[in-house]
């Protein structure tokens, strides 16, 4: 019994590491959020040469934000960044990396969805769409969701993604270079080269932006 008890115990405490280095999906209640801080990250180049612009078309304040298209997290403050982008069209940029989470069912095909409809024109529209239906993933197909943002090949879309090998995707390039960057949890921004130690809430996104728009530093 005794050695039973304690196969036991080491099962838990393996499951309990695990859980700890596994990359997930993370905004913490606003009553627990600690202070909002953002350090420099000398990847900044790399991290543009990445990311695909999704929304705005300014240049003077870029957002690049890790994503997995199956993150609640993700979702929320992807429509806190189109409301910014609405606001400040022409100084805001917003820049998506795909960065799937083990263990979310969907995440790895709505990343290769959003993938086959680049070639179609309307890559951003299919991230908002993916984003706002995250509810009926499994429920209506990504082919119906790439038909609903203006796909007209909807036979070239099936063949995208039916064929896409992942391995040698934008999908895993981008997840490798999380890794490198030890990304631990969806979304992960940067704004200008700066990492924001968590998920902003809607107003502390807004003074980052107006922040660095002054030269000054996201958080302070």
């Amino acid at each position: 019994m005794k050695r039973l008890v304690d196969v036991c115990v080491l099962l838990v405490v393996a499951a309990a590491i695990v859980l700890r280095f596994q990359p997930r999906s993370s905004l913490p209640p606003s009553g627990s959020l600690a202070a909002l801080t953002a350090e420099r990250d000398t990847a900044w180049a790399d991290l543009r040469r990445a990311a695909v612009p999704v929304g705005g078309r300014g240049g003077l304040v870029s957002i690049v934000v890790f994503n997995d298209l199956e993150c609640p997290f993700c979702a929320i403050l992807h429509a806190h960044l189109r409301e910014e982008v609405q606001r400040n069209p022409i100084t805001l940029s917003v820049e998506h990396v795909h960065f799937p989470i083990a263990g979310h069912r969907f995440a790895i095909p709505a990343a290769i969805a959003l993938e086959c409809t680049r070639t179609h024109g309307v890559y951003g529209q299919m991230l908002d769409t993916l984003f706002s239906r995250q509810a009926r993933y499994g429920l209506e197909s990504f082919t119906s969701l790439a038909r609903s943002v203006g796909v007209r090949d909807t036979a070239a879309f099936s063949h995208c993604t039916d064929t896409l090998k992942i391995e040698t995707s934008r999908i895993e390039r981008n997840r490798l270079l999380g890794l490198r960057l030890r990304v631990r949890a969806t979304p992960t921004i940067y704004i200008d080269g700066w990492r924001l130690s968590r998920p902003p809430s809607q107003e502390e996104l807004a003074k980052a932006i107006q922040r660095v728009s002054r030269g000054q530093a996201p958080t302070g």
